[in-house]
């Protein structure tokens, strides 16, 4: 869909429009795409907010492609957001787990995926043997008080992470730093859909004592690229604080650093990812995901800093190899074990189905 679509018709395209119409093997194709897509941008791990479950079949589906796809993911299970669906979710969740996850030792893991500070999902992630819980929207009036309740009834822990921290008032920052919650921030999809203001999410962790992670959140609008999540968030960050200065504000932050960011699109992605003891950092013991970057490409080179080349100089395009648990997934620039040509007719297919079933006139150029 066009980047530049508001918040309302990014909704009423995807969760309203196209989702209703997805069967199983159009949930295969886009999590095999976007898992894909991932690996040729650098990108070792994923979180797959999965809230399409309109039946066993598409959560089935949606689990298979990550599986397929060669890549480190975590498949965040939720219901359907809008539309019709079997209503089988959150009962299916025992026979998925049960079918696909029965060790937390491999490369794909489960989760839920809750809507909003919502404590039935708790709830049931803490039956299921203490699931992670993936909230998205924490920001809510009354987020302190619904998250000092699930402390209260012994839910609330560091097993949880929050995509997008924004409108938590400090009060809910103080619960959520407490109970040791990751955060990690959008820079894009915030800025575009003027989700939390100018600071993103990401400052507010920072000012509350959290260091966040980067997510790219939302493929549909924009290029998987964690080059650009990093440049976004690097340089509205310092602009924010620039800006502070100029109008003499008290406590202004401070710039972040190429450092900071290359923590946040690695370390602190590990850590809301639950896998920071595995991955994240090339230490002793750990698995070996590694991503190989070209320094002695046009725009990279030459080569007089590494952290700052990642950061502030390299793209997609330099990637020359990825290794996921040591396995080459990328090499000399191309993917290896999948017939792209096959995986890009699967592709075309599913868009056209899908267009012909929402009754919608593909236009390329509109």
């Amino acid at each position: 869909m066009p980047g530049s679509a508001t918040i309302g018709e990014y909704m009423g395209a995807t969760h309203r429009g196209f989702a209703p119409h997805y069967q199983a093997d159009d949930m295969y194709v886009g999590n095999f795409i976007t898992a894909l897509g991932c690996i040729d941008a650098g990108i070792t791990c994923m979180v797959d907010n999965s809230h399409n479950s309109r039946s066993a079949a598409h959560s089935d589906a949606a689990v298979k492609a990550l599986f397929d796809s060669g890549i480190r993911a975590v498949h965040a299970s939720d219901a359907a957001t809008f539309g019709e669906w079997d209503k089988q979710w959150p009962q299916d969740l025992p026979r998925l787990q049960r079918e696909f996850f029965s060790s937390e030792d491999q490369l794909v893991t489960l989760r839920i995926f809750s809507r909003g500070l919502m404590k039935a999902d708790w709830e049931t992630a803490r039956r299921l043997g203490g699931l992670w819980v993936s909230i998205d929207g924490a920001g809510r009036p009354n987020s302190a008080e619904v998250l000092a309740d699930l402390k209260g009834a012994g839910l609330l822990s560091e097993r949880c992470s929050i995509n997008h921290g924004y409108g938590l008032s400090d009060a809910a920052w103080q619960l959520i730093r407490d109970a040791g919650i990751s955060i990690n921030a959008c820079p894009r999809s915030d800025t575009q859909w003027s989700l939390g203001g100018a600071t993103m999410g990401l400052q507010d962790s920072l000012n509350h004592g959290i260091r966040p992670g980067l997510s790219v959140d939302n493929e549909t609008s924009y290029s998987t690229d964690m080059f650009t999540e990093m440049r976004v968030a690097f340089h509205l960050q310092r602009w924010g604080s620039h800006q502070a200065r100029a109008r003499k504000e008290p406590n202004p932050s401070a710039p972040l650093k190429m450092r900071d960011l290359l923590e946040f699109a690695t370390v602190r992605g590990a850590e809301n990812a639950a896998l920071q003891k595995k991955v994240g950092t090339l230490t002793p013991g750990k698995e070996a995901d590694i991503v190989v970057v070209r320094a002695e490409d046009i725009n990279t080179m030459p080569l007089t800093n590494a952290v700052s080349t990642v950061v502030s100089y390299a793209h997609t395009g330099n990637i020359d190899a990825v290794f996921i648990a040591g396995n080459a997934r990328k090499w000399r620039g191309k993917l290896v074990g999948h017939d792209l040509n096959r995986v890009r007719q699967s592709v075309h297919a599913s868009r056209d189905r899908l267009f012909v079933r929402r009754g919608v006139k593909l236009d390329v150029l509109g």
